[in-house]
């Protein structure tokens, strides 16, 4: 500080001031002594060049502080301390920091005098220019305890309160006698002071951490934040805030230090984002330091905390559901969600599951995939044949959407059919069995099962016309009409035809052969009798059958005759005749005729039933001439063995070669007359023959014996027995009442 001096005017009573420097941003002040609430100085430092100059503390706190001294030693016995020797106080602006004002309480005093009392007394900077007191060997008393000087420093690196011997050839250390400068010839007290630190520079921010600060996508929940921030002078205060919401970290600064704050601080902290909107915010950090300055920084960050919400029902393009597909190909179209969703659509889930026929869900064949984007339409392939259903989840950045809807029923089957089960018949098949379909079964159950069910089969017959027949009931069975094909042989082939509308491939259809004949042989009938007849010729019924589809051809044993063609012929109270082939013959004989006969051909069809009703009587009537009764010789009895007698005539004979009727009376198997009385009476030998016709017309002469001991001989000539006397005695007495006589 040498070479430049201050002159400050003393007035007692009066301090010198300078005009006060408003405070601005970026500074701070720091405190020491009576300034410090706790009367501490931890800002000016101490430096003395020899122990005739001393610097120290005598107390900034309590009745009558010393403050900070530095000044000359007081010797009784003198001496000198060296020039440019010196006593300071020191207080030196941080780093990058200027001073720009100082409030301070001090006293300066010196002696004055000679030579050896020329001191430097004073506060200057760095410059060595003095702001207050100065050099010289006058005498100098300024400031007081409790008095400050307001000095404007602007760009001031440090200030220095001290003393300095000023004189070449020493400064004098000898007491002065005076008690109120402590004996000393000079002197330096520092009170109280108030440094105002100018501090241009800001924090300095770094080591930005977490999702808050790096994250360019979009954030939900509770997430972290962290930064740290170092300055020259400290700092004093972090923050974080966001939407409103703010979080602030203080340090514990010391105004009593040049650098009151500590030099870096980090706040690591963390904001639940679910409080927060849907959408765009600005998270915003800054520190500031112990002057007042501050450093900030910004980044947007997006937040979405709402799940999107379920999409719209699917829809199926293309066929109806309830249409089975072959190929595995299914598109469904279906509204994104309008609402929820803070966050752009970006992927969506497709869930398919399998359902039963009764459209139940099989949880234990549901399976979800992972899709991009959300294009509102989506191509499904199904794991198998079978049903299934689908549903959407429509996701955002974060957040998996609600499920949607599930969609109609999907129908893929691509399983071909397999071979049908049909019993196709062994033999020919008549009009009976022709009534009767021919059963078309689903394949076994070896083969895969079309999970579209079997709904219906094609029928091709002789290689050409196709029938569809179709599959009914629960066990998907058809029906073939065999009444539709014509009478013939017939050649065909069953294919099953799935849900799908997949058929059973040609090399694997069911085949076989229907023989079919519908129409009844014709039967010819020659030799019968015109209905009721009366006949006396033997009878003999030649039947003969054709027939122009399945024949007449008899049976090969063992079979039964009925497997083959035949002819069936039954009399009355006769059992059923079956003679096998075409041709048959029946002589029933005599008797009352009901003749039935019919034809079969091999197909089983019968002709209709023939009738044949007559009377066949070729036996001519017999019996002869009972013997003659003891008791009736005049009696003539005939027996005649005819059930049914035309007529009957007795004749008599007396003269060989002729014969004259008698009356004669008939009766079942009998006819009787008596000898006329012309022949009886003169007891003429006579001869008898009965002239019988049977109903049929037979005629027979019976001239022989029907029974006794000449039964079967002829009747010969019959003698009339003598009369014999007869007696009679008759008595008259009177009559009774209602008595007659002859």
């Amino acid at each position: 500080m040498l070479g430049r001096s201050l002159v400050v005017s003393l007035v007692t009573g009066t301090v010198l001031c300078l005009s006060p420097v408003a405070a601005q941003a970026g500074s701070y002040t720091v405190r020491a002594c009576a300034d410090d609430p706790l009367g501490a100085n931890l800002s000016w430092r101490s430096a003395s060049t020899t122990a005739d100059l001393p610097a120290y503390s005598r107390g900034c706190t309590g009745a009558s502080p010393e403050g900070l001294v530095a000044r000359a030693a007081a010797k009784p016995d003198g001496g000198l301390v060296p020039a440019f020797a010196s006593a300071s106080w020191q207080f030196d602006a941080p780093a990058g920091t200027t001073i720009d004002r100082a409030d301070i309480s001090i006293k300066l005093y010196r002696y004055g005098g000679a030579a050896t009392d020329r001191w430097g007394v004073g506060l200057g900077d760095e410059t060595g220019a003095y702001l207050l007191g100065g050099i010289g060997q006058v005498a100098l008393s300024i400031g007081s305890r409790g008095s400050y000087f307001a000095l404007a420093v602007p760009d001031r690196s440090s200030l220095r309160l001290g003393v300095v011997c000023a004189n070449g050839a020493g400064c004098s250390v000898l007491t002065t006698g005076v008690a109120a400068a402590g004996y000393s010839r000079a002197r330096a007290d520092l009170y109280g002071a108030r440094i105002r630190i100018s501090d241009p520079s800001t924090p300095t921010l770094f080591g930005q951490s977490g999702a808050l600060w790096t994250s360019d996508g979009w954030l939900s929940g509770l997430q972290p934040l962290s930064f740290s921030a170092s300055d020259n002078v400290g700092v004093a205060e972090l923050s974080a805030g966001v939407a409103g919401e703010r979080r602030v970290l203080s340090s514990d600064c010391d105004y009593a230090m040049t650098v009151p704050c500590p030099a870096s601080r980090q706040l690591a902290t963390s904001f639940d984002t679910g409080e927060l909107s849907d959408g765009s915010h600005t998270v915003a950090i800054a520190a500031v330091d112990s002057g007042g300055n501050r450093s900030s920084g910004a980044h947007q960050i997006l937040v979405d905390n709402t799940a999107p919400e379920s999409p719209g029902p699917p829809e199926l393009a293309g066929a109806p559901s309830s249409s089975w597909r072959t190929a595995d190909d299914f598109v469904l179209t279906y509204r994104n969600p309008t609402g929820g969703g803070g966050s752009p659509l970006s992927s969506h889930d497709v869930e398919i599951c399998a359902v039963t026929a009764g459209g139940a869900l099989v949880p234990s064949r549901c399976s979800v995939e992972s899709r991009p984007g959300a294009p509102g339409v989506d191509a499904i392939a199904v794991p198998t044949a079978g049903r299934y259903m689908m549903r959407v989840r429509v996701n955002d950045e974060l957040f998996k959407g609600q499920w949607g809807p599930w969609s109609p029923v999907l129908r893929f089957d691509d399983i071909v059919p397999g071979t049908p089960t049909v019993a196709f018949p062994s033999g020919w098949i008549n009009r009976t069995l022709a009534a009767v379909p021919l059963e078309l079964g689903a394949p076994s159950a070896a083969a895969a099962m079309p999970p579209s069910g079997y709904a219906s089969y094609l029928v091709t017959v002789d290689g050409a016309e196709v029938t569809t027949v179709p599959a009914v009931g629960s066990g998907e069975s058809g029906a073939f009409d065999i009444q539709r094909l014509a009478d013939g042989h017939h050649s065909l082939e069953v294919r099953a035809v799935s849900g799908a509308g997949l058929a059973t491939p040609a090399l694997a259809a069911s085949r076989g052969a229907i023989a079919k004949d519908v129409v009844a042989p014709v039967l010819a009938v020659t030799g019968a009798p015109p209905h009721g007849a009366l006949v006396t010729s033997p009878v003999t019924l030649s039947m003969r059958a054709a027939d122009e589809m399945s024949g007449m051809a008899p049976a090969i044993a063992p079979a039964p005759i009925s497997s083959g063609g035949y002819i069936g012929t039954q009399a009355a109270r006769s059992s059923l005749l079956l003679t096998p082939g075409s041709f048959a013959q029946l002589t029933p004989g005599d008797g009352e005729q009901l003749i039935q006969s019919y034809a079969a051909d091999v197909a089983g069809n019968k002709s209709a039933l023939q009738t044949f009703s007559y009377i066949q009587d070729t036996k001519l009537p017999t019996g002869g001439l009972r013997p003659v009764a003891a008791e009736h010789p005049a009696l003539l009895d005939f027996f005649i063995d005819e059930r049914c007698s035309g007529s009957v005539v007795v004749e008599i004979s007396t003269t060989p070669g002729s014969w004259r009727p008698v009356a004669t009376t008939s009766a079942p198997q009998r006819a009787t007359a008596l000898v006329p009385t012309d022949v009886w009476e003169p007891r003429i030998p006579y001869s008898v023959r009965a002239l019988v016709s049977d109903c049929a017309g037979n005629s027979a002469v019976l001239v022989d014996w029907y029974g006794g001991p000449r039964s079967g001989t002829p009747i010969g000539t019959i003698t009339s027995p003598p009369r014999s006397a007869v007696s009679a005695r008759a008595e008259v007495e009177p009559a009774s009442k209602g008595a007659s006589a002859s």
